[in-house]
């Protein structure tokens, strides 16, 4: 027991200066990353009126999407996994709503939080193939929350636009990891497009139409073969 403790106390100082770095890591990106919206303005539309939404992205982009929606209300879920613990320390810092679960740890308690979030008029934000993977294959936990709250999903993909830094030299400013999910770093002066479709399908409850399961079941599909579309390029 005494070794555990001791154990503990050690690696707090090291967990607090990786938060330092990650904070001030992320403020950078803030004040020299640019953005380019497609769509945007049919969503924010949405939420000038209040109606709750979905966002629906894969765990990849996480960081740029964050970034973007910096300085609007949002909820993001976080996993309670210790990657989990200091994202959640940089959102709560910047003023997001942060829910905390996964599809193994904590998601039931989680999706009802993310449930009422949406119903409160908030932005929701799900890594749908997070925090494990594979990539791009979503949990059926976004499916559930699109059926439930009867709101309309948004997929969101994200890529970085090269930037000319000399004469006939573009470079993307931001790397990939070797990630399970090839993950996005951005670098600073990193410019970037996020791009916003809407999920249509039969809206939940219309007589005669899709029982619970085949519409959840196609939501999925439809949702999985959009992100394999758009990052065809990074996956394969």
């Amino acid at each position: 027991m005494a070794q555990m403790a001791v154990s503990s106390r050690s690696s707090r100082p090291v967990s607090l200066l990786i938060s330092v770095v990650l904070r001030s890591y992320y403020l950078l990106l803030r004040k020299t990353c640019r953005f380019t919206s497609l769509g945007w303005e049919n969503v924010d539309a949405d939420l000038n009126a209040s109606r709750g939404l979905v966002f629906a992205t894969v765990h990849s982009v996480l960081l740029p999407a964050i970034l973007f929606f910096d300085g609007r209300k949002g909820t993001f879920l976080a996993s309670k996994s210790k990657d989990g613990e200091l994202i959640a320390q940089v959102l709560e810092s910047r003023g997001f709503e942060v829910i905390r679960g996964s599809s193994s740890r904590g998601g039931p308690e989680a999706l009802e939080l993310l449930k009422e979030s949406v119903r409160r008029g908030r932005a929701v934000g799900v890594t749908f193939d997070g925090p494990r993977g594979p990539a791009c294959k979503p949990k059926p936990g976004v499916g559930v929350l699109a059926w439930e709250t009867g709101n309309v999903c948004w997929f969101a993909s994200l890529r970085v636009l090269p930037r000319r830094v000399f004469p006939g030299v573009s470079l993307p400013f931001a790397v990939r990891l070797r990630s399970w999910d090839r993950f996005l770093l951005p670098l600073p002066f990193c410019h970037a497009e996020i791009a916003f479709e809407r999920l249509e399908l039969e809206p939940p409850g219309t007589p005669g139409g899709l029982t619970r399961e085949e519409w959840i079941r196609l939501f999925l599909e439809r949702l999985e073969a959009r992100a394999r579309e758009a990052y065809a390029d990074v996956y394969g």
